[in-house]
């Protein structure tokens, strides 16, 4: 029965947007969201129901329908309607799969969103579920399981799902892969699936527009009120069999992962908890995995056995509760777990004997509470996606606020579950690699290898374990602001950064915000490094800077979490010849924050036996993250080779490899780099936010006080900014890579235009053709010749220098086949960018004006637009209404010239090929008979090994061709 509008959301104080939640005619529940000032619309379908309902014959066809229901409708048919539309449209769009819902969620400019909303909409009223689609979706629902077959988090996730009780919902593989779905009558099986489960009573849907309330509720409830409800329907249940008991609880899992990854994850198996006004675990979560004084967290980070505590609660499905202690152990950690996993199990034992602290519960609440009321503003993709999920957890007037905040102290409800925190209902997940001759079990679907006992820790050994460090409920939080007062902004304020300081070697420039108006600000400063500090190499500067991070979070650890939990976010970060600390938070602390963190790194004591043992532990982690590199998503291993070949110096995880394997920094050599970089830096600030010039100044000279720098003193040696590799004309360039993981099944193709050094319309029209030409790039190799799951075409910049950039990841074909269609691809399109209609131009074009039109959203977004121009030396902070003035400028004549000049006259293309052991002698096969035709404007291809080899066929852009390397170049 259609309900009444319900407009009594409780919103955060910061939130002046209209909500209204109505059920319509047909069940289906809606969130309308209406913002007059919306930089795009969105909308999102949430369907309660995902891969549980799979049939055990049918493992992953929730997934794929996911896939295929995009496909064509009875009233818009063809399959690629939806994503051309979006294409055009400045749109996006995305899909999920879990266990107990599906999602489907998109984004447009304004103009477009009732067309769109019109298409998306016929997905639930009359799909087609194309039969030519079908074999190729099955396609891509494979290799979207290869590209995760090497992925940690999915084993483990699978591992988990494949040890639950026979029988139960949860015991199954849920992805879906050919095996699974490759019967003669899989569309019937689809058909039958959405006809038994695609109800509109078990839908909700989350619209985001800038029409006013009363049209978008009429506009909405026509359309939607068309889905089917289903006669007789039955919502599911998954607890008629419960996926844990006596049998497969008290369990250790030792497990060998695909990354170089020292990791234990105790998880306990509860029951399910729907008071969310208390939310229990999520308190409870607060307190195990605080890192300030009196915490696990900190006693484990004194003895150096510990690099990260994370813990969490999850709601499984309305089913049961999970609550996760995950630590990431060092290598004395990893040479001590049983320690670590006792002293885990001991804090939960005083907890347990003590009574609940409610002096935190009511500091946490008011932080919770605090943050709630002046949080960002949420894009609008993004608050659609997340509504739509939070629809299907809560009550409809709860959906704002419900997991944010606590709205009640239960002191019995967090005793009962604090209670059932025993190793009854315990699983221990160990993984590291040293296990591998203790893992004889191999899970069949992912591989994993792996062995399972039964856990030999007793309640008495518990009990009888001492730990020396006090463990209690953390401290009172000194950084909880006190003034969230907002300062009026000067009536001659501007609305860009203003440089208050210039000197020899620093920068501070300005902005007090005047338009989000929250109590909270943003600061950086980065620290420019000389090239050969102390005179170190700049390999071993790099590590010392990586150890010196390590050192400060660690040693400072537990004020920075204090910090974090006021919600002031302070961190101090390396990379390359630069050194950062960063800022974010309520601005009431902002000053004594930041006296407080400098005055501790200035003061740090690093010669120690601590310290030392750190630096030990902390290199044989950086090590471990050097290598872990070559063991990531296939296509973002490639983008690491990318990045290497195409910028000098080049950040090299070989090279960290490398000195770490042969090499040791000592104390004594980062002391001196401790006591020397802060002096002999150049320094860049922007301060951006709810605070006056006069207080930015007083930090300012505050810092530099406390860090004795002297801003006006000569600063001598080389500053260091990468430069890109410049690739000669007309030549096809091949850098191949083999996968050092024997069980990879995906290679990937990263093909690259370099276009170089343009002018900002250039600029403009590089990003036209990409606009253009995603879609059917998506479409024809994705969607028609299902290469892969992973297709995209991307616009990249290289340190200033533009590129066009297509990404293929196969499980089927090897990149050599790849690059071959990429380059037929864009050489066969420059026959449709000439027939381009003047429609279709302009319509890309106020695509893109629409996205450069679009304001930020919140204070974050604004400060990091701000920091990329000062970062990247650009300054240009009124960018987005420059390129607003080009692209109305834009001609389809000079689109064509230009498409012409870069991509079929002067092409400069790098095929990046990261190959697969299965594709290997395939790939070097084909790479061996490729021929360049002649039309192709390829004078030679050369196949490079190595990165220096790739480097010395090229040279480097000349620094003097680019002002964006002058300022800072002695």
């Amino acid at each position: 029965m259609e309900s009444k509008l319900i407009t009594n959301l409780e919103k955060s104080k910061s939130d002046n947007l209209d909500y209204a939640i109505k059920i319509l005619s047909n069940g289906l529940k809606v969130l309308f969201i209406s913002d007059p000032e919306a930089n795009k619309s969105s909308a999102a379908m949430g369907v309660n129901v995902g891969n549980l309902v799979d049939k055990f014959d049918e493992q992953g066809l929730a997934h794929f329908c996911e896939h295929l229901l995009f496909m064509g409708t009875e009233k818009y048919p063809s399959e690629n309607e939806y994503s051309e539309y979006l294409a055009k449209n400045s749109g996006t769009s995305n899909a999920s799969t879990s266990g107990d819902r599906t999602i489907f969620y998109f984004d447009i400019s304004n103009d477009a969103f009732e067309g769109a909303l019109d298409i998306f909409a016929h997905f639930f009223i009359c799909p087609k579920f194309n039969e030519g689609s079908v074999e190729r979706e099955i396609n891509a629902v494979d290799s979207e399981f290869s590209k995760n077959i090497n992925n940690d988090a999915w084993r483990l996730h699978h591992l988990k799902n494949s040890h639950t009780k026979k029988g139960c919902a949860f015991n199954r593989f849920t992805t879906g892969n050919k095996k699974t779905l490759g019967y003669p009558d899989i569309r019937d099986r689809l058909l039958v699936y959405y006809k038994k489960y695609y109800s509109s009573e078990i839908m909700n849907l989350c619209v985001y527009s800038k029409k006013p309330m009363n049209e978008l509720v009429k506009f909405v409830e026509d359309l939607f009120s068309k889905i089917p409800k289903l006669e007789n329907f039955e919502k599911p249940r998954y607890d008629s069999i419960m996926p844990y008991d006596e049998t497969n609880l008290k369990l250790l899992y030792k497990i060998i992962p695909v990354k170089n990854i020292d990791q234990i994850n105790l998880e306990w198996y509860l029951p399910f908890c729907d008071n969310y006004y208390a939310s229990p675990l999520t308190f409870l979560s607060h307190v195990i995995g605080h890192e300030g004084p009196y915490t696990l967290t900190s006693s484990l980070n004194k003895d150096n056995l510990c690099n990260a505590l994370v813990c969490g609660a999850g709601n499984v499905s309305n089913t049961y509760m999970t609550f996760t202690v995950s630590i990431s152990l060092t290598k004395k950690g990893l040479e001590n777990y049983r320690e670590v996993i006792l002293r885990t199990l001991k804090y939960i034992k005083i907890l347990q004997s003590k009574k609940i602290n409610e002096r935190y519960f009511k500091e946490v609440q008011f932080i919770q509470q605090l943050k709630f009321d002046t949080k960002n503003k949420l894009t609008p993709i993004n608050a659609t996606k997340g509504y739509v999920s939070q629809m299907m957890n809560y009550k409809p007037e709860d959906v704002l606020f419900a997991g944010s905040i606590f709205k009640e102290y239960n002191e019995p409800l967090i005793r009962q579950y604090l209670d059932l925190l025993t190793l009854d209902r315990l699983n221990i997940l160990f993984m590291s690699q040293t296990l591998e001759k203790e893992c004889t079990l191999t899970e069949e679907m992912y591989g994993t290898k792996y062995f399972k006992e039964k856990i030999d820790i007793t309640e008495e050994e518990i009990n009888s374990y001492n730990c020396k460090d006090i463990l209690d409920y953390p401290p009172e939080n000194k950084f909880i602001p006190k003034d969230l007062s907002i300062f009026p902004a000067p009536e001659n304020i501007g609305e860009y950064p203003e440089k208050l300081i210039e000197s020899k070697n620093c920068e501070v420039w300005f902005l007090q915000d005047k338009i989000f108006k929250k109590p909270t600000a943003y600061l950086v400063i980065q620290f420019l490094i000389p090239f050969g500090i102390c005179n170190f190499s700049e390999i071993k500067n790099r590590i010392l800077f990586l150890l010196l991070e390590k050192v400060i979070t660690q040693e400072l650890g537990e004020i920075l979490y204090m910090a974090t939990e006021a919600n002031v976010n302070i961190s101090f970060s390396s990379n390359n010849n630069k050194v950062q600390i960063v800022y974010s938070g309520f601005n009431d602390s902002l000053k004594e924050g930041m006296k407080e963190i400098l005055t501790n790194i200035k003061n740090l004591n690093i010669n120690t036996k601590r310290c030392q043992e750190i630096i030990e532990l902390q290199s044989k982690e950086i090590l471990k993250k050097a290598i872990n590199v070559y063991f990531g998503q296939n296509y973002q291993v490639n983008l690491e080779y990318t990045k290497q070949l195409l910028n000098e110096p080049t950040k090299n995880p070989e090279e960290i490899i490398d000195f770490l394997n042969e090499y040791k920094v000592t104390i004594e050599e980062l002391i001196q780099i401790k006591e020397t970089f802060f002096k002999k830096s150049k320094i860049k600030w922007l301060i951006q936010g709810n605070i006056t010039k006069e207080n930015a100044l007083d930090i300012v000279n505050e810092t530099h006080k406390i860090l004795e720098i002297d801003i006006n003193e000569d600063k001598k040696g080389k500053f260091i900014i990468p430069r890109p590799v410049k690739m000669t004309k007309n030549y096809n360039y091949i850098f191949r890579a083999k996968s050092q993981n024997k069980n990879e099944k995906d290679s990937s193709l990263l093909s690259l235009y370099q276009v170089g050094f343009i002018n900002d319309t250039e600029i403009q029209y590089l990003k036209l053709v990409q606009s253009f030409l995603q879609e059917k790039f998506y479409n024809q190799l994705r969607t028609t010749e299902t290469l892969g799951y992973i297709v995209s075409l991307l616009v990249t910049t290289s340190s200033g220098s533009y590129c066009l950039l297509g990404v293929v990841q196969s499980n089927s074909k090897t990149p050599e086949f790849c690059a071959q269609r990429v380059r037929s691809f864009i050489k066969e399109s420059f026959k449709k960018v000439k027939e381009i209609t003047d429609e279709e131009f302009k319509s890309h074009v106020n695509s893109k004006i629409v996205l450069e039109k679009k304001k930020d959203d919140n204070l974050n977004e604004a400060f990091l637009r701000n920091w990329g121009e000062i970062n990247e030396n650009t300054y240009k902070f009124d960018k987005k209404e420059k390129n607003v003035e080009i692209l109305e400028k834009c001609s389809k004549e000079e689109f064509i010239k230009f498409y012409e000049k870069y991509l079929i006259n002067e092409i400069c293309i790098l095929d990046c090929e990261f190959v697969c052991e299965a594709h290997y002698e395939e790939n070097e096969k084909l790479m061996k008979e490729t021929k360049i035709s002649e039309d192709e404007n390829i004078k030679k291809r050369i196949i490079c090994d190595t990165i220096d080899d790739f480097k010395a066929c090229n040279s480097l852009f000349p620094i003097y061709n680019n002002s964006l390397f002058m300022s800072l170049n002695n």
